[in-house]
C-alpha cells in the first residue's frame, strides 16, 4: 500500500465534511430536536449568542464524535486473541513470520460526550451526545511479524454508526470499507503492550556537616 489519505473518521463517514457534521447538529440542537435540557436554557440567550453558542457546542460535539475507525479496530485487535497470540509467539522468535486468517467478528463501541456551556463563565446548561458503532470485519489476513501486524492481505469492514443528541438519533449510516483503506499498516502495528522500561536504581548522596 502506497500513501495513506486521511484517517476515515465515525463523523465523518456520517456527514462527509466536518462542516456537514457541524450545520446537523447545530440545527438538532436549535430547532428542539434534542426533545430536553439543552434546548429551553438556551431560550433565554439572545439570539446572537444563542446561535453563536449552538455552534461551538456542535463543532466541540463533532470533534468528540470523530474517533479514527482505523485506530478503534487496532484496539480492538489487541484484545482478540488469534492476533495477540500470534504477536507473542513471533515477538519471542526473532524472523518468524506468521499469515493469520481471522474469521468474521465484531468490534462494539459506544461513547457518550458532553459538552458545558458556559456564558459569561456563569454555566447555562450540558448538552449530551452519544455515539454508537458497530464494526464487522470480514475476511480478514494479516501477516504478522515481531509482534507487530506488518501487513493486510485482504479484509473489509462493514460498518454501522449513530449519532444521538440529549437521546434523540440525529443520523445514521452503514458503510464498507477494505481495510488498506482505513488502517495505515506503515512499518507496522504493535499488538502488544509495549515493555516497561528498565528501572534505574535509586541512589542516595549523604552528605557530612
Amino acid at each position: 500500500m502506497t500513501g495513506h489519505a486521511s484517517p476515515i473518521t465515525a463523523c465523518g463517514m456520517i456527514f462527509g465534511e466536518t462542516e456537514n457534521a457541524v450545520a446537523a447538529l447545530s440545527q438538532a440542537i436549535s430547532a428542539g430536536r434534542t426533545g430536553g435540557a439543552g434546548h429551553p436554557a438556551l431560550q433565554g440567550l439572545s439570539l446572537a449568542t444563542r446561535d453563536t453558542a449552538i455552534r461551538e457546542v456542535s463543532t466541540i460535539g463533532a470533534e468528540l464524535l470523530s474517533p479514527d475507525l482505523g485506530g478503534l479496530l487496532v484496539t480492538g485487535w489487541r484484545k482478540y486473541a488469534t492476533l495477540v497470540q500470534a504477536a507473542r509467539r513471533t515477538a519471542a522468535m526473532p524472523g518468524r513470520e506468521e499469515i493469520v486468517d481471522v474469521i468474521t467478528h465484531r468490534i462494539g463501541v459506544a461513547a457518550h460526550p458532553s459538552v458545558e456551556l458556559l456564558v459569561n463563565e456563569v454555566r447555562v446548561t450540558t448538552i449530551n451526545f452519544a455515539l454508537m458503532l458497530e464494526l464487522e470485519i470480514r475476511a480478514l489476513t494479516a501477516v504478522i511479524k515481531a509482534g507487530h501486524v506488518v501487513a493486510l492481505e485482504s479484509g473489509t469492514c462493514a460498518t454501522t454508526a449513530s449519532i444521538a443528541v440529549e437521546g434523540v438519533t440525529v443520523a445514521i449510516r452503514t458503510a464498507e470499507f477494505g481495510l488498506p483503506m482505513l488502517i495505515h499498516v506503515g512499518d507496522g502495528i504493535p499488538l502488544l503492550p509495549a515493555p516497561n522500561p528498565p528501572r534505574t536504581p535509586l541512589q542516595t548522596t549523604r552528605r557530612g556537616r
